[in-house]
């Protein structure tokens, strides 16, 4: 009996162990594109209704006719807009694939797909962003990036 004791003691114990303290972290897209006015690569987050209106302002900048801000309830959440600086081409794409609350931080996971490069491309510059909406707080926000290159199929 007291092997059996022993034994369930340490596998509680190796289990406790093994427990991520991850948190994943509920979120959804709210735009995603491949041209933004913020420019360098940056998280910019937007947790009331006036930050949210100078977010999307500073992202429509260049745009043409654009769409009025997307409504959101800043009451339960924030919007979260991360994006990959500029580059040369078209063909750059940027989708926030994760988050996770880690060690006092909101993280997120983002993957960049940068053109197949057999591909021709325009010679435009793009800026790949997404825009997310998540429940808020006030954690710090950090971005890990995953980067790809986009395959012919």
């Amino acid at each position: 009996m007291r092997f059996f004791k022993s034994i369930v003691a340490l596998l509680c114990v190796s289990g406790c162990a093994m427990v991520d303290s991850d948190d994943s972290v509920a979120f959804t897209s709210l735009v995603r594109g491949a041209q933004t006015g913020l420019g360098a690569t940056r998280v910019r987050v937007a947790r009331s209704a006036a930050e949210w209106e100078l977010l999307w302002n500073a992202h429509a900048s260049q745009a043409l006719g654009a769409a009025p801000a997307p409504l959101v309830d800043f009451e339960h959440d924030m919007v979260v807009f991360v994006n990959d600086g500029q580059h040369p081409t078209s063909g750059w794409a940027l989708e926030v694939t994760g988050a996770r609350i880690v060690a006092g931080e909101l993280v997120l996971q983002a993957r960049v797909t940068a053109p197949a490069p057999e591909l021709l491309q325009a010679q435009v510059i793009s800026t790949p962003f997404e825009g997310i909406v998540t429940e808020r707080n006030a954690l710090p926000i950090r971005v890990e990036y995953e980067r790809v290159t986009a395959q012919v199929r």
